[in-house]
């Protein structure tokens, strides 16, 4: 898995761009099945936001905490229990989105 070096790598992600717009400065991001992190660290870097991934997948899970990202190993399968829903907005549905 790797590790994402810089905003630049980041900022040719047209689909991060796309997300990006729809996410207001300072916002609290849920991303579910966040993978090594990229596109929180990418909110984090352009929109100042915070928040957590999901991930159940242990080398993709390392990833992220590679990348500085705070992420929770669960299963969405079995529920995201613990998560207050008035406060997390989860991310978009990356499969709108287009191809990068």
């Amino acid at each position: 898995m790797n590790i994402v070096d810089s905003a630049d790598a980041l900022s040719e992600r047209p689909d991060f761009e796309a997300i990006a717009q729809w996410v207001r400065p300072g916002a609290q991001v849920l991303d579910l099945g966040c993978g090594d992190g990229s596109l929180l660290r990418f909110l984090k870097e352009k929109r100042d936001a915070s928040g957590y991934g999901i991930e159940i997948d242990d080398a993709k899970l390392l990833a992220s905490v590679k990348n500085g990202i705070n992420v929770l190993q669960s299963d969405l399968e079995s529920g995201l229990s613990g998560f207050d829903a008035s406060r997390e907005a989860p991310e978009c549905d990356r499969k709108k989105l287009p191809k990068h």
